[in-house]
């Protein structure tokens, strides 16, 4: 009797520890699963901070990419701009007297040569003015050469105040001028210069001391020359006859 009580007993002793054993287990295991899921919390944590470093460095990239972008084509627009004025500057330099504003000689002759064959092509109607201030060298002699600038100046600026839109100026050294005239014949070249010469003529160079100015014109119509040279010899021609008739004269073939 007391063998079988003896053997329930450890089989109780045994189940008991069993029970104790599962229940050890179980909770080791529970323990291990919160330290797990704290841990795996813990690094999804640190790769979402992760992620959100990323994003803010890809962020301040394409920022600053954008910033140099804008720097960069700021710099080139700029450049840019430069490099056209520049251009600009030497093209109006190269062409364009100094003194005047209005053509040099040598883009006087390109353009005059453009007119004529215009002329020809078109058949149109071409007229030149040439003219000079005259005793020019006596105001330069009496009054110096700021005086001698000034009255050249001033002839210009009459001159360009009674030129159609299309007219050609420039001057040709010196005092000596060239205007040519589009479309015009020599009837209406003759009105233009007359207006011209009798603008001038009342013109004075009050900054130095009085001195009345005026001009002696030759006018032709262009019709068989073959050249500007050729036009400007014939005005020549007829500027000279205008100081032989006693200047502020306009002379026409």
């Amino acid at each position: 009797m007391k063998m079988y009580e003896q053997i329930d007993h450890e089989r109780n002793e045994r189940r008991l520890f069993l029970k104790h054993a599962v229940q050890s287990t179980a909770l080791l295991n529970s323990q291990s699963l919160t330290e797990l899921d704290k841990t795996l919390l813990e690094k999804t944590i640190e790769i979402q901070e992760l992620n959100i470093e990323k994003a803010k460095t890809d962020k301040n990239t394409i920022y600053l990419f954008l910033v140099f972008a804008l720097f960069l084509i700021l710099g080139v627009s700029v450049f840019s701009f430069y490099l056209f004025k520049t251009r600009q500057y030497f093209k109006y330099h190269a062409r364009t007297d100094y003194l005047t504003g209005v053509f040099n000689r040598r883009f006087l002759f390109e353009e005059g040569e453009r007119a004529l064959n215009d002329m020809r092509l078109k058949n149109v109607k071409v007229s030149i003015l040439l003219f000079d201030i005259d005793n020019f060298k006596s105001i330069n002699d009496t009054k110096g050469h700021y005086a001698g600038d000034l009255a050249i100046k001033l002839v210009v600026e009459k001159c360009q105040e009674n030129l159609p839109k299309n007219s050609i100026i420039g001057r040709l050294g010196g005092d000596e001028f060239l205007v040519i005239l589009k479309n015009k014949d020599q009837n209406s070249a003759r009105k233009i210069a007359e207006k011209i010469r009798m603008d001038i003529h009342q013109a004075y160079l009050a900054e130095i001391d009085p001195v009345a100015l005026s001009v002696s014109i030759g006018v032709i119509c262009c019709q068989e020359q073959k050249n500007l040279d050729e036009a400007i010899a014939d005005a020549d021609h007829l500027l000279y006859q205008a100081k032989e008739k006693g200047r502020n004269v306009v002379v026409t073939r």
